[in-house]
């Protein structure tokens, strides 16, 4: 099952926060829910996630 799309766009957003606990947190946890790099970035192409 897809995590709702408001929650990854939550943790990409964290991503590209800079804060490096923050952006550490919110990788592990695209990884748990999505998966590897290829996946998050099939998961943002069909969700128009930029």
């Amino acid at each position: 099952m897809e995590p709702p799309k408001l929650l990854v766009k939550t943790w990409l957003d964290l991503v590209c926060s800079g804060e490096e606990q923050v952006v550490k947190h919110a990788l592990k946890m695209l990884k748990e829910k999505i998966g590897d790099h290829k996946a998050i970035e099939a998961y943002m192409k069909k969700h128009n996630l930029k």
